[in-house]
């Protein structure tokens, strides 16, 4: 783990802080005793940090159809396209 949250203010510190930074009260280290063994749910999956492969291709496609309408809008003015006198 590589930061700590202050329990009074919420502002995310440095693991090795002592106190917090921003409002100076004593940070709290909450440690689990035993054998990780007898820990109830330790056999548990770990969370899995930062964004999941659902929100990665989300965003691609997001970013695709953004590209592609661009393309397209811009070749549609090139041509001189006019989608309201098309029909």
């Amino acid at each position: 783990m590589s930061s700590t949250k202050c329990h009074a203010c919420g502002v995310i510190n440095f693991a090795h802080s002592q106190t917090c930074r921003r409002c100076g009260s004593e940070l709290r280290i909450e440690t689990v005793a035993g054998p990780p063994s007898s820990i109830p749910g330790a056999h548990a999956v770990a969370i899995q940090e930062g964004r999941g492969f659902g929100h990665w291709v989300l965003w691609s496609l997001g970013v695709t159809a953004t590209i592609l309408f661009s393309v397209s809008a811009s070749v549609a003015d090139t041509y001189g396209f006019d989608p309201v006198s098309a029909s």
